[in-house]
């Protein structure tokens, strides 16, 4: 888990996680452990550097050649220079990007604020940082390392917080420059407190929202290929797709894709298909959202034993009674993603639109149940403490 500062920049406790991204490290500790990712990153494929190496994020900030002026002005650099990166820290270096990152992001907030999203972010880290391993690179010390992953009591966050502010020479003006700067990269939880409270308009989080559900949509296009691959020579799915493989036949991908375009969608292994960029998904909304149409055409009741078909059904009717979210018609989309939220505000079991399964830990979903039940509560007052306005 971690807290997004700004657009794909991260700051997270765990440095032995997800190999794809570029990477700062402000450790004492992990700089003088045996770090066996610093060989992974340099393997061909990875993609990923580490950016900078230092005992604390202080190292880097003061009036030398290559410091910063203060941890903001980094932040700011990063933004600038279009930087996509996880910043991994130790308690240390932690809690003043942490403070950094308030000060930025949320100008109304106060302390008990404060510290309720530095609690529910911590509580999440918690639970999933022993098992997120999204790449199986990085396996040393993540077991261990969560044990040092402390949550500070409300009394020492405080502490801490004030003794943060004491210091800091940063003045309110360059706060905003900053957050004017970044606004429109925040994480998509603040920005959805900002809509809630009334300060925003539907179509400043549309975009993003429309963003984050083609990544459901297409999790879902994911688990359906996997069906019909797991179960290509099963009577339902010979019938669902008109295919049909002899046991002997030597090419079963190319039989597939090669019933038609659509299919050969569906099974296409290109770079960009294993990749799946936004300008990807954007690209193939429309051949994604039939799909699940194909589903609901190919399937009905009787299908319902089928529990992982089945799953397939539910998943795919929620896509087509809410494909307005996707549409490339601003008014539409913004009324049909407006509707969404209210519902799932309404729905009291997990979120709909910000599934986590589907986005890994990038979404904080107590963050977001703690924002609808702001809402349903209609405690304005705090959504705007927490927003970003």
């Amino acid at each position: 888990m971690a807290f997004n500062v700004f657009n794909k920049v991260y700051v997270a406790p765990d440095y032995a996680y997800d190999a794809a991204f570029n990477r700062a490290i402000f450790s004492a500790h992990r700089n003088q452990a045996d770090y066996v990712t610093y060989d992974a990153l340099d393997s061909p494929g990875y993609n990923s550097e580490v950016l900078v190496s230092a005992e604390s994020v202080n190292d880097i900030i003061g009036s030398e050649e290559g410091q910063y002026e203060s941890i903001a002005h980094y932040l700011k650099s990063l933004f600038d220079s279009g930087v996509e990166a996880r910043l991994y820290c130790d308690e240390a270096s932690y809690m003043p990007l942490f403070f950094t990152w308030l000060k930025i992001a949320f100008p109304n907030i106060n302390i008990d604020k404060a510290f309720t999203i530095y609690n529910l972010i911590k509580q999440r880290e918690e639970l999933v940082f022993p098992d997120n391993v999204d790449n199986r690179t990085f396996t040393s010390y993540r077991l261990q390392d969560k044990v040092n992953n402390i949550t500070l009591s409300k009394a020492d966050f405080v502490t801490k917080y004030n003794e943060f502010n004491t210091a800091d020479t940063v003045t309110d003006a360059y706060y905003t420059e900053v957050r004017t700067a970044v606004k429109d990269s925040l994480c998509i939880e603040s920005q959805l407190a900002s809509y809630l409270s009334g300060n925003v308009t539907i179509d400043v989080i549309s975009s993003k929202t429309k963003r984050i559900l083609t990544k459901v949509l297409f999790a879902i296009i994911d688990d359906l290929r996997q069906y019909i691959r797991d179960n290509i020579m099963t009577t339902k799915v010979r019938n669902m797709t008109g295919i049909t493989i002899g046991w002997d036949d030597q090419n079963w991908e190319a039989a597939l894709r090669a019933q038609s375009s659509n299919m050969d969608f569906l099974f296409d292994t290109s770079l960009d298909s294993i990749l799946e960029s936004s300008d990807y998904r954007e690209l193939n909304i429309t051949t994604a959202i039939a799909w699940c149409q194909w589903v609901l055409d190919n399937t009905s009741e009787a299908d319902a034993a089928d529990v992982e078909l089945y799953d397939l059904v539910a998943a795919s009717q929620w896509i087509i009674n809410n494909s307005n979210c996707f549409s490339s018609d601003e008014t539409a989309r913004n009324a049909a993603i407006a509707n969404l939220i209210q519902l799932d505000i309404d729905f009291e079991g997990s979120t709909l639109i910000y599934q986590n399964e589907y986005l890994r830990e990038k979404i904080n979903t107590f963050w977001i149940e703690y924002i609808y039940q702001l809402k349903k509560a209609n405690d304005t007052d705090t959504l705007i403490l927490i927003s970003h306005t």
